[in-house]
């Protein structure tokens, strides 16, 4: 009995308008509300606007399309008395997402007045699954749409339902780190269940998300705001900083729970492409949940990080893989100026493969990657090898030539992009961090050809 009255309690915690505990006319599937990755949770759930991981399908589709390297996340979350939540999702860098989003209440003692004591047991479960895609179609905006299959059980009995999601995602060009999101979800026909028609959880989510440094360190402050036909609008709001570059530590809130205050903590660990995170709600009376995510990043097949055919052989002495390190950066130099892109990004893979995290040619192989996508005209994949350049640099504290040319190139990125006041600060910061006469020469060439060509504009 216990049991039974803590479920009943925690749904309309979780879920407080979910139909099993409604009468007719309320909104089903309300459990599409729920939040699934653990950072989303660690920031109050306010990540329409941040939402370029796997996570994606369930925040806004729009996010898709700006996905980097593709990535693959799950999730579970232990409520209490048996309760849980598992959430899987993948989202690819060419723009399609999946997912699935499972809740289970357990088994549930059935009683009656007759036989209090019960006479077996039902169990309660909704799933979801979703498919979506996004888009980049302006340099600072993406649109994304999400369709899901929708199952709700209590028992022997069920209710399928379809819906659709309409995102839009916007970075604030004049803004340097602020993102503006717009989300419609849940759009769909109403769910036949017993003999009535249950409306879907038709919902409005708007975004803003702002990243920055503070003290030199990374941060990051999100809100949402949500409006779901007729119930009261909702809000979220979740602060992050990256201590070390490698631990975020999150702080949210939301109005949305019943149980508890509304805050909720949140921690992480990030090592290359692989993340984990937790997420700690209390929940008041109830006690606690408990959320672990687990993140994968994988190499594109056709980019900087491609596994090599063949037999990988490693210097073992530390001598033999410097001197097999410079090998390799002087090749691809070679391969670069012949215009072999596919051959440079192999001897690359083959750096990789040698580097240690604490080298300060880390910095070189990012730039040199950067590069090679700029010659390739992948504007999106050079700014992220230049930007992991700028920020290894800045990590090793190392200045000099291809720090330079790390920032040299994402500001020719950004003016590509046609983002020009921000491609000038960037090449303004590569003279400033001490590069050769070489470099120093080709900087000022390119500053200048820029301004001409601003000025004929």
């Amino acid at each position: 009995m216990l049991r039974a009255s803590l479920l009943a309690v925690l749904l309309t915690a979780i879920a407080p308008h979910s139909w099993v505990y409604a009468g007719v006319g309320q909104n089903p599937f309300n459990f599409l509300f729920l939040d699934a990755g653990a950072r989303p949770v660690g920031l109050g759930g306010a990540y329409s606007a941040l939402a370029r991981d796997a996570n994606a399908l369930l925040y806004n589709p729009a996010a898709l399309g700006k996905i980097e390297l593709s990535e693959a996340v799950f999730m579970e979350n232990r409520y209490i008395q048996g309760i849980s939540q598992e959430y899987l999702g993948f989202a690819s860098q060419q723009g399609w997402g999946v997912s699935i989003n499972h809740l289970s209440f357990g088994d549930i003692p059935r009683t009656t007045i007759l036989d209090p004591d019960g006479t077996g047991s039902f169990g309660i479960r909704d799933l979801a699954l979703g498919l979506g895609f996004g888009r980049l179609i302006r340099r600072n905006l993406s649109l994304g749409i999400g369709v899901k299959v929708i199952r709700e059980s209590i028992d022997d009995v069920s209710a399928t339902g379809y819906a659709a999601d309409i995102g839009v995602l916007h970075t604030v060009s004049k803004v340097p780190g602020l993102s503006l999101a717009g989300v419609i979800q849940n759009i769909g026909p109403a769910v036949r269940f017993q003999a009535a028609n249950e409306n879907l959880p038709l919902n409005l989510r708007l975004g803003a998300a702002y990243e920055r440094r503070l003290f030199s360190i990374p941060a990051t402050f999100a809100f949402d705001a949500t409006k779901e036909r007729g119930q009261p609008p909702l809000f979220f709001i979740g602060a992050e900083v990256l201590a070390a570059e490698v631990m975020p530590i999150r702080v949210g809130f939301n109005t949305r729970n019943d149980a508890g205050s509304g805050i909720v903590f949140g921690l992480g660990w990030i090592r290359r492409r692989l993340r984990l995170d937790y997420a700690f709600t209390p929940l008041g009376e109830l006690g606690s949940s408990h959320r672990f995510s687990v993140g994968l990043k994988f190499r594109d097949p056709l980019g900087p990080a491609a596994l090599l055919e063949g037999i990988r052989v490693i210097p073992k002495s530390k001598m033999d893989r410097s001197i097999a390190i410079n090998e390799h950066f002087s090749q691809v130099q070679k391969l670069i100026v012949k215009g072999a892109l596919n051959e440079a990004k192999a001897n690359l893979q083959r750096v990789e493969f040698l580097l240690a995290d604490d080298d300060p040619r880390s910095v070189q192989y990012f730039e040199r990657l950067g590069r090679v996508f700029f010659l390739e005209g992948d504007m999106q994949f050079a700014k992220v090898m230049y930007h992991r350049a700028i920020k290894r640099a800045i990590k090793l504290k190392a200045g000099g030539g291809f720090t330079s040319q790390a920032y040299l190139g994402m500001g020719l990125c950004l003016y590509k992009q046609g983002k020009t006041e921000y491609a000038e600060k960037f090449i303004r910061k590569a003279l400033e961090s001490s590069p050769s006469e070489e470099a120093s020469r080709n900087i000022r060439k390119a500053f200048s050809r820029m301004q001409k060509q601003q000025g004929a504009q």
